[in-house]
């Protein structure tokens, strides 16, 4: 269906929020061609970034009981997909190695390569939710590498791991990925890799302990301040975003409703705080009470029964921006 395409299977492109580098991030994507496949023709390039719950950044929090998914991307990934267009999966290996806590782990993830249908632009899907699926992706034999790229061990699928709670159990403080790597796959068996000593540098995988979304830094990093000073709206769920902006995972009960809502007045998606994100002050320019019927009853919209044709006819007539946003009606 339409919606799973556009929404849930590719993040929304939004502006970068990182601690080193705000400003000429911002810029970057503002100037994101439609067609990124000619990127590299233009001489545009887009770092590699991770994506996760519609920000993008180098360094990325999660927590060990976290099963979200997350995204890669960048010119390089689209590069590293078009290069190996026979494997539609890859295996992820992030290497963790800590010897103060006796930490010697590989986590083995697998990626999943998807196309933004709204740009063009190309991502990884990084899954955590079933180590089951990600041993089927990546048995075989993987090189334990540390951060200086020497590498320790040989790991079989025995002694690698699958999911983000195995890496470190007992860790009271977060713990930094040492190297990573994509690795073909085939017939759930790892191959050879498939990126450069230095494809991933200066990106980095950082997991907290169970029960916690962020290390400190992180959290001291999102605040309404600081996001502000950064073009964007609000800190949300210790993630910087703009006022209306459309989720990353809205919520699917609504999705057409809401959109439908709000494409008839736009300072309607504070109505649906589960479709979009709805910041606590109003930090939009004032919208004109006669455009659109505000004494619209919410409940109607819900109640409605879509036909799929219809819901794909609307979803079509969409015009969604790289910040998630509706821009018009066709």
């Amino acid at each position: 269906m339409i919606i799973t395409m556009m929404v849930s299977c590719t993040p929304q492109t939004t502006k970068v929020a990182t601690s080193s580098d705000t400003s000429s991030s911002s810029s970057d994507d503002d100037s994101t061609s439609e067609d990124s496949s000619s990127d590299s023709s233009s001489g545009s390039f887009e770092a590699t970034t991770w994506i996760s719950s519609g920000v993008e950044s180098t360094f990325l929090t999660l927590s060990a009981d976290d099963t979200i998914s997350f995204y890669i991307t960048g010119t390089d990934i689209a590069t590293l997909a078009a290069d190996n267009d026979e494997f539609p999966q890859l295996c992820m290996v992030l290497n963790f190695i800590d010897d103060g806590r006796s930490v010697r782990q590989q986590l083995r993830l697998r990626a999943s390569v998807f196309t933004n249908l709204n740009n063009g632009d190309v991502f990884y899907r990084i899954d955590t939710s079933s180590k089951a699926d990600n041993l089927a992706t990546c048995s075989g034999n993987a090189t334990l590498v540390s951060a200086s790229r020497q590498a320790l061990d040989n790991y079989d699928e025995t002694q690698a791991i699958y999911g983000l709670d195995e890496v470190c159990p007992t860790c009271t403080t977060s713990i930094t990925s040492a190297s990573i790597d994509f690795y073909s796959t085939t017939n759930g068996t790892i191959g050879s890799i498939l990126t450069s000593a230095d494809f991933f540098s200066g990106l980095s995988l950082n997991i907290s302990p169970s029960g916690s979304t962020s290390d400190d830094s992180s959290s001291l990093a999102c605040s309404d301040v600081a996001c502000q000073a950064s073009d964007f709206d609000c800190c949300f769920d210790t993630q910087c975003v703009d006022d209306g902006q459309l989720r990353s995972n809205p919520d699917a009960t609504n999705l057409v409703a809401a959109l439908m809502d709000v494409a008839s007045n736009p300072q309607n998606f504070k109505r649906w705080p589960t479709v979009y994100y709805v910041c606590n002050t109003n930090t939009g320019s004032p919208i004109d009470p006669d455009d659109g019927d505000d004494d619209e009853d919410t409940d109607s919209l819900i109640d409605n029964d879509y036909s799929p044709d219809e819901i794909d006819a609307y979803i079509a007539s969409l015009e969604i921006d790289e910040e998630g946003k509706i821009n018009t009606v066709k």
